[in-house]
This record gives structure tokens, sequence and C-alpha cells, in this order.
């Protein structure tokens, strides 16, 4: 195992992917060795650290995807938020700490982070009606776009106010999403 992270940290993009694929492969048994590259300031090996914690199932693993989600490093915030959404296992902290990222001003961050609350579905949907009240424009906006591909229809209510909402982008996913619920063509609105 020690060679396996050592290719982590120090080999080339392609050892370091066929570093990160034995250490899935280990599954949790991988975990000290990962948590070790995690404490290590190697940004690249901590992200393929992050990668492979991605595909190791349990609840440390969901633990430390969690915690990279607050690491000022957007590449490996956003590898810890794409992992969370593959997951689909939609824990309250997962969604929890994917919302709050969201709060990040990086366009690529927030897309990302929406798409991941997008794929845990159902249980994000809490999470992302209360998003659509905040006021950071490009959070609504996500928000509003993840509900689009969730079409929950708990959040028909929220996405009826949205339609009124000062930002064009989440009008417009606002008006899909209920559109996909069949409810576009019903709606009526206050004079």
């Amino acid at each position: 195992m020690k060679k396996v992270l050592d290719l982590l940290q120090n080999g080339n993009e392609e050892e370091k992917e066929s570093a990160a694929a034995r250490l899935m492969e280990q599954g949790e048994s991988a975990l000290p060795g990962l948590e070790a590259v995690l404490a290590s300031g190697n940004p690249d090996a901590r992200w393929w650290a992050v990668r492979a914690l991605a595909e190791i199932p349990g609840s440390t693993a969901v633990r430390h995807l969690v915690t990279a989600l607050k690491d000022p490093d957007e590449d490996l915030a956003v590898c810890a938020a794409m992992g969370l959404g593959e997951r689909r296992e939609g824990s309250p902290k997962a969604v929890k700490g994917l919302l709050a990222l969201l709060q990040r001003p990086s366009t690529y961050v927030a897309r990302h982070v929406g798409d991941a609350l997008s794929k845990i579905g159902e249980p994000a949907v809490p999470g992302l009606i209360t998003a659509l009240e905040d006021p950071i424009p490009s959070v609504r906006v996500q928000a509003a776009r993840a509900l689009v591909r969730i079409e929950s229809h708990q959040a028909i209510p929220a996405l009826i106010q949205a339609l009124d909402d000062p930002e064009a982008a989440v009008e417009y996913y606002a008006w899909e999403a209920l559109q996909r619920m069949g409810v576009g063509t019903t709606l009526f609105f206050k004079p």
C-alpha cells in the first residue's frame, strides 16, 4: 500500500490514476493512507485522494468528502461534490455541505454543486427550496436548475414564487420545472 500511496503523491498522471483505482479497490482499508494524503500539502495528490474516496463505500468516506467541500481548492471541492452526487445517498450532512458550497462566488463550483444536488434528488429538495430565497442570484439559479431535474411536487409552491424572481435564469428554470411536472399550463398569476 505504501508504494501505491507514493505513486498517488509523486507519480505522473497515469500512475496517479492507476494508484487511485487500486485504492478504490481496497475500499475502507485504504482510508488511513488516504487520510494521510489529505493531510499533506500536495494539492494534486489531495485531489486524487478525494477522487478515490468518492468510490469507497461507507460513512467514513462520506465524512471525508463532506469535509473536502470546505477546502479552499475549488477543484478539490468540486471533486468532492461530484463524488457525493454520484453516491445519491442524500445524507443530511452531504446536502447541507453542498448547499453551503453554493455560497462560493465561483460559477464553476456552483454549476457542479447544482448537478450533485440534482443527482441526490428528493433528499435535497427542502434545502433547494430554501436556496430559492437566497440573496445571492447564482445560488437561486442553481437551486432552480437542480429542481428542474428532480421534478419534485414538493417544490411546486416555491417554484411558482420563483417565477417572480428578478433573476431571469431563476424564472426560466422555475418555469421549465413546472412545465415538466405538468403545472406550467394551468398557472394563475396575481394581478
